[in-house]
């Protein structure tokens, strides 16, 4: 890839100065933040910083608290949260496809360390569970390409953090970081490029875990799936519950609160009628939100196979088109659909 088509470090200098002073400024009045190990910062670059990732206020944390000018991956294949995208449209980041191959990502990540520059990486790849999470291979790819240190860092209290703050409430954050890590530390040069990449993920998120609460690790707040049951409602208001193939599927998309927030908030996707619980809603509109979800899907297949696993994902996909086929088969008997959660004894 040409050098003239790959972004330029430092840049944005001046706005991003400001900007992370004024933002320094704000989290400190609205987070109470305990912070060790600035000490382990390098006094220059290349190096990567990397973090646990639940919340949208770990990227600014990162931004406002490395010493450096940072430049941070952030997702590429759908719009940022409109709560912050004024911020991020300001400061900019490199937007990464997600669950595909992006080389143009990829590479301006290279080019940031190749001119001595930070980069800001969170290897998890995403927040849509609470849990550490199982690493992505990219921190670990662009670590073995570069031969750049990585500096880890462990949020901790971040869960629900950044709506306290907007709320005024203060939450109590920790920051910790980690001692400096090394290539040789990371990867050892007598396996395949594969097992190389794996190890060298495992190794990264290992360093993070050690600076976590076990809370943090496995969080007890964790989202549990839901399964639900599904009822359609005739002229008569007479309920007949259904089943088709995939259903159990259907509902961990339907049932996942960032995966259908994501859905709402960021794609504005017009699948109220799916979040409803007990209020029966028209067949029209439930058609309406599957085939806008199935719809971008399509154009963005790697939206589930990222967070779940090809497999799995599959059998999401397949629910989906289940559910639309049996409502299309039925219409004609029924109006309404009504959407619940299945207990133990029904």
């Amino acid at each position: 890839m040409s050098q003239t088509n790959l972004i330029k470090y430092p840049r944005r200098t001046f706005i991003r100065r400001i900007l992370k002073g004024l933002v320094r400024i704000l989290v400190g009045l609205l987070v109470k933040i305990e912070i060790t190990g600035l000490e382990n910062f390098p006094k220059t670059g290349p190096y990567i910083v990397v973090g646990n990732h639940v919340s949208a206020l770990e990227p600014i944390l990162m931004v406002i608290y490395t010493p450096q000018q940072l430049e941070y991956l952030g997702t590429g294949d759908i719009p940022i949260d409109p709560r912050m995208s004024f911020i991020s449209s300001l400061y900019r980041f490199i937007p990464v496809m997600r669950g595909q191959i992006d080389q143009k990502g990829l590479h301006n990540a290279l080019a940031v360390l190749e001119q001595n520059g930070v980069l800001g990486i969170f290897p998890e790849g995403g927040i849509w569970e609470k849990n550490l999470k199982k690493p992505k291979i990219g921190t670990s790819w662009i670590a073995y390409k570069s031969k750049a240190p990585i500096v880890p860092i462990g949020f901790s209290g971040m869960n629900g953090a950044m709506q306290k703050a907007l709320s005024f409430k203060r939450p109590k954050v920790s920051i910790k970081i980690g001692k400096l890590l090394t290539y040789d530390e990371i990867f050892s040069t007598d396996q395949s490029i594969k097992q190389l990449m794996n190890q060298g993920a495992l190794k990264i998120m290992e360093e993070i875990s050690t600076l976590l609460p076990p809370e943090e690790i496995i969080n007890p707040d964790q989202y549990i799936a839901k399964y639900i049951e599904i009822i359609l409602v005739d002229e008569n208001k007479a309920e007949t519950k259904i089943n088709f193939p995939n259903l159990k599927d259907f509902s961990l998309v339907i049932e996942h609160p960032v995966i259908m927030d994501v859905f709402k908030r960021n794609l504005k996707l017009p699948v109220g009628s799916l979040i409803l619980r007990n209020q029966p809603t028209t067949i029209y509109d439930i058609e309406v939100g599957l085939l806008a979800i199935q719809n971008y899907i399509r154009t963005n297949p790697g939206f589930l196979s990222y967070r779940f696993g090809i497999d799995q994902s599959l059998q999401m996909n397949a629910g989906i088109e289940n559910f639309l086929k049996f409502l299309d088969d039925n219409k004609n008997n029924f109006s309404k659909v009504l959407i619940r959660f299945k207990t133990d004894d029904n």
